[in-house]
């Protein structure tokens, strides 16, 4: 029969499991304790605490840490000049670096750790995953949007399309690629 503890022998044994360097499950067969057990009441007497931070902190600190929006974070890691792929076809979101790198190799027929930055998108348009090779490894960076989807042109000549670095930044807003346009530079040869 299960031994009945009154609220102070409780609290009591929530402050005896945080003075030791035991893990729950070891604390717990010392004291013949059910592991839920132990963890409802430190949930009760609130020893456990909870995040500080939630995710709109976090994402509120990035923002103002760094001076720009998640999206913007990317293009500070990226070094200029890079080339960025978009893959023509959707592909099952679920795949990461390995099965990523198998299509870049396979169908794109480039090489996945070039540098260069290749994007991939679900068959809804409101998932992307963004790989590239950062000197010593791969990253994976993975969009989800909540509502709309991506403004994602599909072309039908090649595998891909190729994406300047300011159109990467409009595709993660959401922006339409081809209603963005810059205006042309203009190289004057003589000033006066």
């Amino acid at each position: 029969m299960a031994k009945h503890f009154t609220a102070e022998e409780q609290k009591t044994l929530c402050e005896e499991f945080l003075s030791s360097n035991l893990t729950r499950i070891l604390f717990c067969k010392n004291k013949s304790i059910g592991l839920s057990t132990l963890t409802r009441w430190l949930h009760k007497y609130r020893v456990i605490k909870k995040p500080k931070d939630t995710f709109k902190q976090i994402h509120a600190r990035y923002t103002k840490e760094f001076n720009c929006l998640p999206e913007r974070m990317l293009q500070m890691i990226l070094p200029n000049g890079i080339k960025i792929y978009l893959y023509r076809e959707p592909v099952d979101i679920r795949k990461s670096i390995n099965s990523l790198s198998v299509l870049v190799v396979e169908f794109l027929k480039l090489s996945p750790n070039d540098g260069s930055v290749y994007i991939f998108y679900n068959k809804a348009i409101d998932r992307l995953k963004i790989l590239f090779y950062d000197r010593n490894g791969f990253v994976l960076y993975y969009k989800i949007l909540d509502k709309k989807k991506f403004n994602i042109i599909k072309t039908q000549e090649l595998m891909y399309r190729e994406l300047t670095a300011e159109q990467l930044d409009w595709l993660l807003a959401g922006l339409d690629l081809e209603a963005m346009q810059q205006f042309p530079e203009i190289k004057y040869r003589y000033f006066f």
